[in-house]
């Protein structure tokens, strides 16, 4: 990060931090992560439409909307004494190193697709016997866990050129 970058994101952490202690917004003082839920899953949402249309300054505006999120549950599990902000970019700083030995290991030259398997196969490591359905978010909606589920049958070779193929 830059000093303006530096600047800037520590401007945003004491703002959340002011806005949930004491004379700050007592809505903002009551929430917690079960009452954030449905309005960071809303703002998830509005990131992705943004980025499927690649309209740059309204991608950056849902951004900093669901920056604004992690932020507030970073905060509250602070206050909690749970883990900081601090902890969180170290945790996925660290995930990424990991995730990613053909760019922070010996580098190799792999292809997006290898890239991915990759990281599929790091990540199982690292999770252990999860099962094939149990690394599914309960919340997420029913379509898109189709749509993953249906994925990871595709990676395992449960997946046909036509329907007579499943028959």
């Amino acid at each position: 990060m830059d000093e303006r970058e530096l600047d800037l994101f520590r401007d945003l952490l004491e703002t959340v931090r002011t806005l949930r202690g004491p004379g700050g917004c007592p809505w903002d003082r009551e929430q917690t992560p079960a009452t954030l839920r449905p309005y960071l899953l809303e703002e998830a949402h509005e990131v992705a439409d943004a980025a499927a249309g690649e309209d740059w300054e309204h991608l950056a505006e849902e951004l900093g909307d669901l920056l604004l999120h992690v932020l507030m549950l970073s905060v509250m599990a602070e206050e909690e004494g749970a883990f900081d902000v601090g902890s969180v970019m170290d945790r996925i700083r660290s995930k990424l190193v990991r995730r990613h030995p053909h760019v922070f290991g010996d580098a190799t030259n792999l292809s997006p697709l290898e890239v991915e398997k990759q990281w599929e196969a790091i990540k199982s490591d690292e999770k252990g016997d999860e099962g094939f359905f149990e690394s599914l978010p309960s919340s997420m909606p029913a379509l898109q866990a189709a749509w993953r589920i249906q994925q990871r049958a595709s990676d395992v070779g449960f997946d046909w050129p036509d329907p007579d193929g499943s028959l």
